[in-house]
């Protein structure tokens, strides 16, 4: 499968389909903060006792500082974005949702 690149960019507009201006018009109010910073995700063993490298089972988590901070200041009733890049993959969509 041939894989082609996007302009930077391109790929979060596309995907997410928000952009930081849209998410403040929409509820009428401005935002109480904008993270920018990384979005990823952790995976973490299920093989308790084993190396990384022997682990056969994984769980898997929305990670990264920003994306953490977002989400707990978003917990505590605050209005917020988070500009961040993913991937153009299955792991990509996983953040996204």
């Amino acid at each position: 499968m041939e894989r082609r690149w996007k302009r930077p960019g391109a790929c979060w507009k596309e995907r997410a389909g928000r952009s930081v201006t849209s998410s403040m018009g929409e509820e009428g109010s401005p935002l109480d903060f904008v993270l920018i910073g990384r979005a990823g995700v952790d995976l973490y063993s299920l093989d308790l006792g084993h190396t990384i490298g022997e682990s056969t089972r994984f769980a898997k988590y929305v990670g990264g500082t920003a994306a953490n901070v977002a989400v707990g200041a978003s917990r505590l009733g605050l209005k917020v974005a988070l500009a961040t890049r993913v991937g153009d993959d299955d792991l990509g969509e996983y953040v996204i949702r």
